[in-house]
């Protein structure tokens, strides 16, 4: 996949990993799955507790 032929990228937060890009505005969009592994790790944060201060 030779990414330098296109132009205009998008990024969708409901589809992470996903890439939409196109060569020229008025061309149709093609989607690129872009991460190395399918299964996506959670979007949420670990909760680090802080220590109690001395």
């Amino acid at each position: 996949m030779d990414y330098r032929k296109y132009q205009y990228f998008r990024f969708d937060s409901s589809r992470p990993g996903t890439v939409f890009a196109k060569k020229a505005t008025d061309l149709p969009e093609k989607e690129f799955f872009i991460m190395k592994h399918r299964k996506l790790h959670s979007a949420e944060p670990c909760l680090i507790k802080p220590t109690e201060l001395s």
